[in-house]
């Protein structure tokens, strides 16, 4: 007796031998099952957008405010303000919705209390696109100030995702720069 197993005369390699295949074909399917949700994964997030924004000051592509009366084809048009953003991810953004609250030069937020929020809601930004700009029509500005911008987002397979930030006005530059994914 082996184990509780009772043979008849003789050791039986061949049932032994068996369960042990039987053993590590499990083994073996359970190692398989999660290298492929692994690779799901990594595919996934291989061609995730990533949404940042942009300055470029040799093509001019940086947050500028317009206000009055466009002069030329050109030209702004009046009253908007104009964020480019790149998509420097693998995939195409979808579903982009950027909130914008304007603040001090910092683009830190407004501590007069003044409700200062703006939206832009695009169907998508492709990553083959060298920048998109994004343009928010009527913002509660006179002129150009800093503000913080989070750009929500999703990828193909409708992952969420976001991006945070904040630009000053007196460096010209973005700050605190997050991209996290949304749940």
């Amino acid at each position: 007796m082996l184990l509780g197993w009772e043979f008849v005369d003789t050791f039986d390699l061949v049932g032994v031998g068996t369960v042990v295949l039987a053993l590590g074909t499990l083994l073996l399917a359970w190692w398989t099952r999660s290298a492929v949700r692994q690779g799901n994964v990594e595919l996934e997030r291989a061609h995730r957008p990533v949404l940042v924004p942009l300055i470029d000051v040799a093509d001019k592509l940086e947050p500028r405010f317009s206000r009055g009366a466009a002069t030329a084809a050109n030209r702004p048009e009046p009253d908007r303000l104009y964020l480019p953003v790149r998509n420097i991810g693998m995939g195409p953004a979808l579903r982009v919705v950027v909130t914008v609250e304007f603040g001090d030069d910092e683009g830190r937020p407004s501590t007069h209390g003044i409700e200062s929020c703006c939206e832009v809601t695009e169907a998508g930004i492709s990553h083959l696109a060298p920048s998109a700009v994004l343009v928010i029509k009527n913002p509660p500005l006179t002129k150009m100030t800093g503000f913080s911008a989070t750009l929500d987002y999703e990828d193909v397979a409708g992952t969420g995702w976001r991006t945070t930030t904040r630009y000053s006005t007196t460096t010209k530059a973005f700050h605190d720069l997050d991209i996290t994914e949304r749940s």
